[in-house]
């Protein structure tokens, strides 16, 4: 069968709000229109949110038969609430447990064994964070993944990367952002909670899962290098067995290469394991 065609497609997804903790947060379905039970996917943004697609992933994914649902965690945009990193890994499993109940499970025809959780970026960090303290998410998608116990420790040997970063985040800080967060507790919150944050930190916990890597030669915000690399070889260290890791020829946001990503992850999903090797890594 041929790769399903991602270019032209008109899609308007469905705002939906779900609540976390008692705080509304805005969300987006991206309805697959095939017949179901239809497998989905729950794709978490990177800092600092978005109130609608993540890398165009949503729209070309349900071209495809795959149901997506985006999600602005608490305290990001129009959501409501603040912004921790415990807060957004209690978000993620709020989003979940929105789309496992049986009335949106009969609404979009899905398939709960066949649920994943991915993210880009901050995003992709936190999926595998809560993957890592959640036995029922199996599979799970990361791309360009923040490693956020890396991240602290480039921050506190580097004087200049501590500076940038510094910069970026104020400048998504409400009310001038749309991040409602203190960054000096978010900077504690990090240094204490390395062992729930940090991707390596998490491997042993995530050996059992499938689970694909998407990086980018080019990606100066997430290096390879530096953040799914490392987390790779420490996946295979500790017996992980069902691990895809491509690596693309762009950067950070992947816009040279969004239909071979959706493509990509599109096979992943769909399980055709003729499309991409399991248990490798390869350049693409």
């Amino acid at each position: 069968m041929p790769p399903p065609d991602f270019r032209g497609a008109e899609i308007r997804p469905g705002a939906v709000s779900i609540t976390s903790h008692g705080s509304l947060m805005r969300a987006r379905v991206f309805a697959a229109e095939q017949d179901g039970p239809r497998p989905a996917l729950l794709l978490m943004p990177g800092w600092p949110g978005s109130t609608d697609d993540v890398l165009g992933l949503g729209a070309a994914l349900s071209v495809a038969g795959i149901t997506v649902l985006t999600v602005t965690q608490r305290g990001m945009h129009e959501s409501e609430g603040t912004t921790t990193f415990a807060n957004t890994l209690d978000d993620i499993g709020s989003a979940l447990d929105w789309f496992r109940s049986p009335d949106v499970v009969r609404r979009y025809r899905l398939d709960v064994s066949r649920v994943a959780l991915g993210g880009h970026s901050h995003g992709g960090g936190m999926a595998l964070a809560h993957a890592a303290r959640d036995p029922q998410v199996h599979r799970v998608i990361a791309i360009a993944a923040t490693d956020y116990a890396e991240l602290t420790r480039a921050r506190h040997r580097d004087t200049t990367f501590a500076a940038l970063l510094d910069n970026v985040l104020r400048s998504t800080q409400a009310p001038a952002g749309p991040v409602r967060f203190d960054i000096e507790a978010c900077y504690r919150e990090l240094a204490e909670g390395q062992a729930t944050f940090g991707l390596r930190e998490n491997a042993a916990r995530l050996a059992d899962r499938s689970i694909l890597l998407v990086g980018g030669w080019e990606d100066v915000n997430t290096p390879i290098e530096q953040h799914l690399l490392p987390f790779y070889r420490a996946l295979r260290r500790a017996g992980a067995s069902d691990v895809t890791f491509f690596v693309h020829h762009d950067d950070h946001g992947f816009g040279r290469v969004r239909d071979r990503l959706a493509s990509d992850l599109t096979a992943w999903i769909a399980g055709d394991r003729r499309r991409y090797g399991v248990g490798s890594a390869e350049e693409r």
